[in-house]
């Protein structure tokens, strides 16, 4: 698939992404130049915060909605009210117009997700394939497990803004709590290596 911009990241994207994968971020990037508009920005400390209006056609009706984007430039940490990359693993269009603003040239590797890459490696073969549905990775088997959970629960609050505001409340809050887990482990795990060594060289 030929990329529709001259930006560095939808070349990167290209070359990195699966053509289903590479599809749908095109799509992102073309409705964010097209249909969305940064409104406002707020500096607090290293965070800048953007207000993203986006035209949003429903049935022959268009609507307006407003989106935030918490962006922390020396990390390149990006965060969005939408919550695509928590739900999807894409970078949504909201994002892609913070990186516009602010010359981002390449989406950090952290935001490109493995299960999304077509040089990923699966099957104990050393060739590189796009997709093998009938193997998958052990982070394949989880994301399945979890995927298969989270739609009954977007399946219900998809319904209601009540059920919608609860869901990504509680995906903010386990968000946190997971991050913290991460951390604790890898220090223990720091911490063990470093026992070790003391004790082989004791």
């Amino acid at each position: 698939m030929e990329c529709r911009t001259t930006y560095d990241f939808e070349k990167q994207a290209q070359k990195v992404y699966t053509i289903a994968k590479f599809k749908h971020f095109q799509d992102e990037l073309t409705a964010g130049t097209t249909y969305c508009e940064i409104m406002n920005s707020r500096e607090g400390g290293y965070v800048t915060e953007y207000d993203i209006r986006e035209d949003i056609m429903i049935g022959e009706h268009k609507k307006r909605m407003m989106f935030v984007v918490s962006f922390r430039r020396q990390e390149c940490d990006v965060k969005c009210s939408c919550n695509l990359f928590e739900f999807k693993g894409l970078l949504c269009r909201h994002v892609l117009k913070v990186f516009i603003r602010n010359d981002v040239l390449l989406i950090p590797d952290k935001y490109i997700l493995r299960r999304w890459r077509k040089d990923m490696s699966r099957c104990h073969s050393n060739l590189k394939v796009n997709y093998c549905s009938w193997c998958a990775t052990e982070d394949d088997k989880r994301f399945q497990r979890m995927s298969h959970e989270f739609t009954k629960v977007t399946n219900i609050a998809t319904t209601d803004d009540v059920f919608c505001n609860y869901v990504i409340g509680r995906l903010d809050t386990l968000s946190t709590e997971l991050s913290a887990m991460r951390l604790s482990n890898e220090v223990e795990q720091s911490t063990s290596k470093i026992i070790d060594c003391e004790a082989s060289t004791s």
